[in-house]
C-alpha cells in the first residue's frame, strides 16, 4: 500500500518519523507546497499559475458552483479577488491531478481539511476512489480522531471500564480539554502578539519575493487579519466592552433566560469545512441573526470569546454585537465551564463547549454536523433558518435520558471515533528527543492498529 502524506510547516519531521513506521506501508511519499517535502508541489503550481486560461481550469473540473464553494470556505481565497481565487484553485487543480496521475498513492493521511490546497485533494482523491485520512484532537487527553471534513467515523468499540474512567475524567468540575490554550490577556501579551505576526507577515512578503512564490498559501495568509494571522492594535479596543458589572448582570438575569454563547476559533476548519450549509460559515452573520432572535424572546446573551482568539478577534464583530441590549460581554479569564454551570443554555457551531454543555445536563445548542452529535441529548442548527425556531426549541428542551445515562451515551459516541495516542507530539518533534518519539510512537501504534481496517486491509 502506497501511502501519500501532505505535511504542514514544522510537522515534516514528525510525519517521516510516522511514515518511517507504518508497518502496513509498502511506501511512502511525503508531499507538500513546502521543500522540506519529498514532493514539492510549488514550483508546479506556480508554473500552472502563468498560464493563460489556467481559471478555466477550474470552471471545466468542478463547476461553477463548487469553485464557489471552495472560495467560501478557505480563509485565504475569499479575502483575494475572485479572479485570482479561480486562477489558484485551477492552477492548484492541474497540479494535483498531475501529481496523483504520477504517484497513483493508495492513501492520503494529514490533518483535517483547513484550507483549498486540501480541499482540492480531497475532491481530486475522490474520483480515484483514493481515502483522505485526516488527523484530528480528541477531547480526552492525548486522544485523536479520523476525519477529512468533521465526519463522525467509528473505529472501535470501547470496553464499559474505559467509558466510566472517561466519563469521570470528563465529568471534573474544572475539565478543560488539552488544546485550549491558557494565556495572559493584558497588554503585554497583546503587543508581543502584534509583534511576532506583524514581524512574521514582513518576513513572509520578503521571501515571497525572494523565493518567487508569489502565490505561497502561507505567505499571502499573512497579510490579512481576516485570514487568522494578523494582530491589529486597533482590535485591543475590544476589551474595553468587558464591563466591571457582566456578572451582576447575569445575576439578575432569570436562570431560564441566560444563554452563553461561546465563540469559536474562526477562520477555523471546524466551522469552514464541518458545516454542511455554507450560510452558517458565516461567522458574524450567524451571530447577528442569534441574538436579535433570542434577544427578542427575552433571553439574556453572554458572549465569551475563544480564549485563543485573544489578539485576533476583530473588534468589528463586538461592535455589531454590542448594538443588541440583550448582550453581555464576558472576559476571557472567566472559565467557560462556570458559565455552562450558570447559564440555562449554551450555543456554539461545534466547539467542546457543546459537549461539556450537554455533559453537565444543559440545553447545548450545536451544529447538528457537530461529531459528538447525539439525538435528544442536543439542540441541533443545521441550516441558517433554524435560528428563528430557537426560542421555542430551547425553552421546550428537555434532556433526553437521566443525566448520567446520557453521560454514558456521549462518551460511547465519542470513544467509539477516539483512538489513543498524543496528537500534539508533533510540535517541536525532534527524533533525538527521547520522550518525544515516545508520544509520536502512541500515534503510530494507533495508525498501525486501525488505518488498514479502514483501508480495507487487516490490522498490522
Amino acid at each position: 500500500m502506497k501511502v501519500m502524506i501532505f505535511t504542514f510547516s514544522n510537522t515534516t519531521n514528525w510525519w517521516r518519523f510516522v511514515a518511517s513506521r507504518l508497518r502496513f506501508a509498502t511506501e511512502t511519499v511525503l508531499v507538500s507546497d513546502l521543500n522540506d517535502a519529498d514532493i514539492d508541489i510549488s514550483p508546479a503550481f506556480h508554473s500552472h499559475m502563468a498560464r493563460p486560461g489556467i481559471d478555466r481550469v477550474a470552471l471545466d473540473a468542478l463547476g461553477e458552483e463548487e469553485c464557489r464553494q471552495v472560495i467560501a470556505r478557505c480563509r485565504l481565497l475569499r479575502t483575494l479577488e475572485h479572479g485570482v481565487a479561480l486562477r489558484m484553485i485551477g492552477a492548484m487543480w492541474r497540479t494535483i491531478e498531475d501529481l496523483l496521475d504520477a504517484e497513483r498513492p493508495s492513501l492520503f493521511l494529514c490533518f483535517v481539511v483547513d484550507r483549498y490546497i486540501l480541499d482540492l485533494f480531497d475532491r481530486a482523491l475522490s474520483t480515484r476512489g483514493v481515502r483522505y485520512i485526516g488527523l484530528a484532537i480528541g477531547i480526552l487527553p492525548d486522544t485523536f480522531m479520523f476525519m477529512a471534513r468533521g465526519e463522525y467515523l467509528v473505529v472501535r468499540e470501547p470496553p464499559d471500564l474505559e467509558v466510566e474512567a472517561a466519563v469521570a475524567t470528563l465529568s471534573e468540575p474544572h475539565f478543560v480539554p488539552n488544546y485550549v490554550a491558557q494565556s495572559d490577556y493584558g497588554l503585554i501579551q497583546f503587543l508581543r502578539r502584534y509583534a511576532h505576526f506583524t514581524a512574521r507577515w514582513i518576513a513572509f512578503e520578503v521571501l515571497r519575493v525572494v523565493r518567487r512564490r508569489p502565490y505561497d498559501y502561507r505567505y499571502l495568509s499573512a497579510r490579512s487579519a481576516a485570514s487568522g494571522f494578523r494582530v491589529r492594535l486597533r482590535d485591543w479596543r475590544l476589551m474595553t466592552y468587558f464591563g466591571r458589572n457582566w456578572r451582576r448582570t447575569l445575576e439578575t438575569a432569570p436562570p431560564d433566560k441566560r444563554v452563553f454563547v461561546a465563540l469559536s476559533v474562526n477562520p477555523e476548519a471546524a466551522i469552514e469545512y464541518w458545516l454542511r450549509d455554507l450560510a452558517m460559515v458565516d461567522y458574524p452573520a450567524v451571530l447577528e441573526r442569534l441574538v436579535r432572535v433570542l434577544g427578542d424572546a427575552g433571553y439574556r446573551l453572554f458572549v465569551k470569546d475563544h480564549p485563543s482568539q485573544f489578539g485576533f478577534r476583530q473588534v468589528e464583530l463586538f461592535n455589531v454585537l454590542a448594538r443588541n441590549d440583550a448582550v453581555t460581554f464576558v472576559p476571557y479569564d472567566v472559565p467557560g465551564q462556570w458559565l455552562v454551570d450558570h447559564c440555562h443554555a449554551t450555543f456554539t457551531w461545534t466547539g467542546t463547549i457543546g459537549f461539556q454543555a450537554a455533559m453537565s445536563g444543559r440545553c447545548a445548542v450545536v451544529s447538528s454536523d457537530a461529531y459528538y452529535f447525539v439525538d435528544r441529548l442536543f439542540v441541533g442548527v443545521a441550516t441558517f433558518a433554524d435560528i428563528d425556531d430557537l426560542p421555542r426549541r430551547i425553552f421546550g428542551f428537555r434532556l433526553g435520558l437521566p443525566l448520567a445515562e446520557a453521560r454514558r451515551a456521549l462518551t460511547r459516541h465519542i470513544l467509539r471515533s477516539t483512538m489513543p495516542g498524543a496528537y500534539l507530539s508533533w510540535r517541536r518533534f525532534s527524533p533525538s528527543d527521547p520522550e518525544l518519539v515516545r508520544q509520536a510512537q502512541t500515534i503510530v501504534d494507533s495508525l498501525n492498529r486501525y488505518l488498514p481496517l479502514l483501508a480495507g486491509g487487516t490490522a498490522a
